[in-house]
């Protein structure tokens, strides 16, 4: 008798202790972190002028115009005020690009944060191969006719991004994305239930809309906006909002 009830009560505490495993599994998984994505502010490259406007990719290291050292003023008192609004819950660390004009954007958002920043290779711009610091305008005369022959050959835009952008020597759009979910991922493993700042670049956010929404036709990515996200195990990256 003495044996059967032991085995019994074995079995009842082993069935509790596989049941708030798994609760703490799933609780854990369940975390979400709250990502604000910031485009750089503006760079010489950044000009609309067509004979100015070029490829700004991670070969091209430009800093900020004075333009855009006032965008990135502006843009750190702007998340100072949301947060103080609690709109954007308690910000714990600031990530960057390792380019010029990623981390003096960054710059003025630490210091009002009074954080550091945190440099992730992986957050770079995409590599535009031999594009990369080139005229807009020039390159995509060049290469128009190759790229409509990749669109038409591929009209599934997964597929489609193993072989864009076509400029010789250039990071797929597809590789771009696994890079860098592999870094976000990271990132909201380390900070669950907070939120994080990573400053970035206008190509990386693009495709990260486009993926996460599906669509081709995402929101404009302009020089220091703010696109907010949320990452969980559970449901993956979100986009909620452009702030």
């Amino acid at each position: 008798m003495y044996e059967y009830v032991r085995k019994t009560q074995m079995r009842s505490l082993s069935t509790v202790l596989c049941f708030l495993l798994l609760r703490g599994v799933l609780c854990a998984s369940a975390l979400e972190t709250r990502i604000l994505y910031v485009r750089h502010a503006e760079v010489p490259g950044n000009d609309p002028n067509p004979s100015k406007c070029i490829y700004t990719g991670c070969r091209t290291d430009q800093s900020l115009t004075d333009i855009g050292k006032m965008q990135a003023a502006v843009c750190a008192e702007k998340i100072i005020r949301l947060q103080k609004e609690g709109v954007l819950g308690q910000i714990s660390a600031v990530y960057a690009s390792p380019l010029k004009r990623a981390l003096e954007t960054a710059a003025p958002i630490a210091s009002l944060l009074r954080l550091d920043i945190q440099q992730r290779q992986d957050l770079r711009e995409i590599d535009w191969g031999n594009a990369d610091g080139e005229l807009v305008h020039k390159m995509n005369e060049k290469y128009s006719e190759l790229e409509e022959q990749v669109i038409e050959e591929f009209p599934e835009r997964k597929k489609r991004w193993d072989y864009l952008p076509v400029f010789a020597g250039a990071e797929t759009y597809n590789f771009l994305l696994q890079r860098t979910f592999k870094e976000l991922r990271m990132i909201a493993d380390l900070h669950q239930e907070q939120t994080v700042v990573i400053i970035g670049h206008g190509r990386v956010l693009k495709t990260l809309l486009m993926d996460v929404l599906d669509s081709e036709m995402v929101p404009a990515v302009y020089n220091c906006c703010i696109a907010e996200f949320t990452y969980s195990v559970t449901d993956g990256l979100r986009f909620i909002k452009i702030l």
